[in-house]
């Protein structure tokens, strides 16, 4: 019959739905006990768990260093706003300004 799956094909399709199963399940988890069980049901060696881990940190450290940047941005952007209020000017007249001071202070160098 050509509707016939070969093994290894039921096998892969198996596989695939297993882990679809499983990244729905850790994409909803909420709860430290909800993530635990997600991961566990991987069922990933000790070396792929730690791969895990490490490829976490690796992600928490760049999203607080996105943050991080993001808030000095913000402060940055505030500063500039409070000046402009300051010398009665608009922020983009002060962004011009700074703009030429510092090609000014680039061809002094």
């Amino acid at each position: 019959m050509s509707n016939n799956l070969s093994l290894e094909d039921a096998v892969a399709s198996l596989d695939q739905y297993q882990l679809t199963e499983s990244r729905k399940e850790l994409a909803n988890a909420r709860t430290l006990e909800q993530m635990k069980s997600a991961i566990d049901d991987l069922n990933y060696s000790e070396k792929r768990l730690q791969l895990l881990a490490q490829a976490s940190q690796q992600v928490l450290d760049e999203h607080r260093q996105n943050s991080l940047k993001q808030q000095q941005i913000q402060t940055y952007k505030t500063k500039i706003i409070n000046l402009s209020r300051e010398l009665n000017m608009s922020y983009q007249d002060v962004i011009d300004n700074l703009h030429l001071l510092d090609q000014q202070a680039n061809k002094s160098r």
